[in-house]
């Protein structure tokens, strides 16, 4: 039997333990979110840099947990001086044909409308989660990995860049409890061997007495899935109660009666990020994203990213091939991406490439 098949086993006579503690990569799920529809998801949204006095007000009046936001956030989201960013307005288009590798097609515009005379710039990436792991700017990937989170309602991205940045973080596979593993596998193989009288039969691997069956039964299925580990707790900030990722850099809340994200803080050396979601809602009938995301960057600028949509679709688009025909709209008009990346070097530009 192979470690797969194992393990999809323990996932089944766990799950009553998983749902009640998680760990921090389940929490990374966005379990409270829809599954994916279709193998092609569209994500439309504006990136809008914002003054101290606008955030404090996006934040009062956005979010639901207003006692904890009057507490913490306020003195975290400063604004330096400095030119303000222009307004941007984003296309992701996700690629899912390929569950191993997820395709990401970026346009960025300058105009609402979002048509080709304000086409700024494209970005082709053939591996999303590869470019979170290998990405130098911590903002970047970290951002990409919050929305491999929302959007995708995949853990790998968070996975990736903790498992960069921050050694003490402890995957899933890296907690299998395996003994319970190795319990598994024997249960296993004496159902096959019941199933199957052709086969020669080993020495059971359970007593044949069936109470004593039955008690090793229990005990392997009241099993942790997981090791003990201090990570993930539940936390009770101002009366409302969070499961709290908590790493020496790392730091994340998850509202406890729905597993909502609502807050990233990651603190490294002189990097200091702060990231907050707004209240969720629905775009397209089935799945939820927060309507807006209030992200400040290692040197203090504080930016808004609206969802303006959301659409799972079910189109066999090659995305490779989508680049190819943009690349002639902008060379049709003679631009380029020296613009932009010219601002990526003056302040941060982690919502593209």
């Amino acid at each position: 039997m192979n470690f797969r098949s194992i393990l999809i086993l323990l996932l089944f006579f766990s799950s009553n333990l998983f749902s009640a503690y998680p760990t921090a990569e389940d929490l990374f799920k966005n379990t409270g979110n829809q599954e994916v529809a279709g193998n092609q998801i569209v994500l439309k949204f504006q990136v809008e840099e914002s003054d101290e006095k606008r955030i404090k007000s996006e934040l009062e009046g956005d979010l639901s947990n207003k006692d904890v936001i009057k507490t913490e956030i306020p003195e975290a989201l400063t604004l330096e001086k400095h030119d303000k960013f222009e307004t941007k307005y984003l296309t992701w288009t996700f690629s899912l044909k390929k569950e191993s590798k997820i395709e990401l097609f970026q346009e960025v515009y300058s105009d609402s409308l979002m048509k080709s005379p304000h086409l700024e710039l494209i970005n082709y990436l053939g591996d999303y989660h590869s470019k979170i792991r290998d990405d130098n700017n911590l903002e970047r990937s970290l951002f990409y990995a919050i929305i491999s989170s929302l959007v995708l309602n995949d853990s790998r991205g968070m996975v990736e860049f903790l498992m960069r940045h921050e050694p003490t973080f402890l995957s899933n596979t890296m907690l299998l409890n395996r003994e319970k593993i190795k319990h598994l596998e024997k249960y296993k193989l004496f159902l096959a061997e019941k199933k199957d009288k052709n086969l020669p039969v080993p020495t059971p691997s359970l007593d044949e007495d069936a109470s004593t069956k039955k008690k090793q039964m229990d005990e392997m299925m009241h099993m942790s899935m997981y090791q003990k580990n201090n990570q993930v707790s539940l936390q009770r900030l101002d009366g409302n109660f969070f499961w709290m990722v908590n790493l020496p850099t790392f730091k994340a809340y998850y509202k406890n009666e729905n597993r909502d994200l609502y807050k990233v803080d990651f603190n490294k050396d002189t990097a200091n990020i702060t990231t907050i979601m707004g209240n969720y809602m629905l775009f397209d009938g089935i799945h939820q994203l927060p309507k807006r995301i209030l992200f400040k960057t290692t040197n203090g600028r504080n930016f808004i990213i609206r969802i303006l949509e959301l659409k799972h679709v079910s189109q066999a688009a090659d995305l490779n091939k989508l680049n190819d025909q943009f690349k002639k709209i902008i060379d049709n008009k003679e631009r380029s991406s020296s613009r932009l990346n010219q601002r990526d070097q003056n302040g941060p530009y982690f919502f593209v490439k």
